[in-house]
């Protein structure tokens, strides 16, 4: 509990100064004010106005709070800073560096090894517990009927198919007796990834201000990509490259 309140201040401390900052210059320029000279109906505009420039900073900074430390969502892109956070909170990588259990190279006698190949779907991208997996219900109820099964997640965000193939063949010592493919849409695309890494890359921070607070900021991050047309007309031109990639014929045969 200690160490987490710690990293919350040493993560939170430029927020945490900023707030005092503010609330020290509202408290001063307040006081300034009320000894002023301005007429009465000025002092009060200006303290609404810094009083309004305060709340924001304030909201602003509890909503910081929230997406940093709170709000537990994956992001299907990964762009988001929250997917970062979700990654650190639940993915826990095994000796091969698969999101299992250790893995043994030997294969005990009367066991059925089944392993699953995928992409973020098998790995369990947004799923928090692994238990939750296909792999894992898979082999619990293979367990229940009797059945001594081991089933292995290779699951690997943003593998495609070529990858895949190339995974199976290094870890090909683990004799597995099955093999279960997750396929995805975007599976088909080819080794230079071409045109999708294009597009995604096209999509991104429009300049060196937006690029910084979202550095810096998990709220505004959230916020720039969920209400930005960005976000959504990239998953519409991915979709579109794909569906025009399967009516190519050539690179079907490939």
């Amino acid at each position: 509990m200690n160490e987490r309140i710690a990293f919350v201040l040493k993560d939170f401390f430029p927020y945490i100064i900023g707030i005092l900052i503010i609330l020290s210059l509202f408290v001063f320029f307040t006081l300034f004010l009320l000894k002023s000279t301005f007429t009465s109906k000025a002092k009060k505009m200006l303290i609404v106005v810094t009083f309004l420039i305060v709340s924001t900073a304030l909201v602003f900074s509890i909503f910081e709070s929230y997406f940093r430390y709170i709000y537990d969502e994956s992001d299907g892109l990964g762009f988001l800073q929250v997917n970062k956070r979700w990654y650190q909170r639940h993915v826990i990588y095994n000796n091969f560096f698969k999101r299992d259990r250790n893995f043994n190279v030997e294969k005990p006698e009367g066991v059925i090894r089944i392993g699953m190949l995928g992409d973020s779907i098998t790995f369990g991208q947004g799923i928090k517990n692994p238990d939750n997996r296909f792999s894992d219900i898979l082999q619990n109820n293979l367990r229940g009927s009797g059945i001594n099964a081991e089933v292995y997640n290779l699951g690997v965000p943003g593998l495609d198919s070529h990858e895949e193939i190339q995974l199976y063949r290094e870890l090909s010592f683990f004799n597995f007796d099955f093999i279960v493919w997750q396929y995805y849409l975007n599976d088909i695309q080819p080794e230079d990834k071409g045109d999708p890494a294009k597009i995604i890359s096209r999509d991104t921070y429009t300049s060196g201000l937006i690029r910084e607070l979202s550095k810096n900021s998990t709220f505004f991050d959230f916020l720039y990509w969920r209400f930005s047309s960005k976000y959504s007309t990239t998953f519409h031109q991915l979709d579109t490259h794909y569906l025009s990639m399967y009516r190519d014929g050539s690179i079907l045969k490939n």
